[in-house]
């Protein structure tokens, strides 16, 4: 799925239509490029140095244990 260049509430829209549930980004600016409240998506900001799998793998490992508890919503950013 294409999401650049889409405007304000166009990216999770779409991910909602398309039957999204979870969108991980290491874009720290989405909550203020997207209007992301209004949709049930679960948005998790990797807050990393880089783009490396040794820098991004622990971080999916707590994602994963994030997206493991039952009653998760809302926009989480995870270090």
């Amino acid at each position: 799925m294409e999401g650049k260049g889409k405007k304000n509430g166009e990216l999770p829209g779409l991910m909602t239509f398309k039957g999204f549930d979870v969108f991980v980004t290491r874009d720290k600016n989405l909550r203020h490029q997207q209007n992301i409240s209004k949709f049930k998506l679960i948005v998790i900001i990797l807050i990393a140095k880089d783009n490396r799998d040794e820098t991004i793998q622990p971080l999916i490992n707590k994602v994963k244990t994030l997206l493991k508890k039952k009653s998760v919503s809302g926009i989480f950013e995870i270090r």
